[in-house]
């Protein structure tokens, strides 16, 4: 694994707790990860 990867995952997970945290938004930190994966999907192809 390289480091940029760590550190987008770090950072996604940094971001998704302050979400919640603070803003008590679960469901966007969910709807964020679902376009964050539709776009790996979509740059892979």
């Amino acid at each position: 694994m390289n480091n940029y990867s760590v550190g987008i995952s770090l950072g996604a997970a940094i971001a998704a707790a302050q979400s919640v945290v603070q803003h008590n938004a679960l469901l966007w930190v969910i709807l964020h990860a679902v376009f964050g994966w539709f776009y790996v999907l979509w740059w892979y192809l």
